[in-house]
């Protein structure tokens, strides 16, 4: 069992380009954007692990080839890497945060070997992320 791992890059490949009433997730007043603010954190429970900068007004291909990566450079122990963690994916406005999706997984799995990337979601999902990952012995 590795010591840790390190989730290095989060790929968000697919993502709504509409909230969930089919309306823009910006409005007008926000300025002349209305595509969404892309900004993604990392939980274990409660905990914020890691919160990242914003991608600002971005579109989806929504063929899965989307390129909008985050790198958390995230090291963690076994407890951590042990435990679920949850990814979020929020339209940043300078008001609030709104929820466009997200995944709770473990990224450890004894008998799934040490895959060096790790597929949340599938491209018949709307939302999808690749982690990239680096385990350390």
């Amino acid at each position: 069992m590795p010591t840790s791992i390190k989730i290095l890059k989060v790929r968000v490949k697919k993502f709504p380009n509409l909230n969930s009433s089919g309306n823009q997730w910006d409005n007008l007043a926000v300025g002349n954007f209305v595509r969404p603010d892309l900004n993604i954190d990392i939980k274990i429970g409660d905990v914020v692990m890691y919160d990242s900068n914003v991608l600002d007004d971005k579109t989806s291909n929504s063929n899965c080839t989307d390129t909008y990566d985050f790198f958390p450079d995230l090291a963690l122990n076994s407890t951590g890497f042990n435990s679920q963690l949850t990814f979020r994916l929020y339209d940043y406005d300078p008001t609030s945060y709104d929820f466009i999706g997200g995944y709770n997984t473990f990224i450890y799995s004894p008998t799934s070997g040490f895959p060096n990337t790790l597929l949340l979601g599938t491209c018949n999902d709307t939302l999808v992320f690749e982690l990239t990952l680096q385990y350390v012995w």
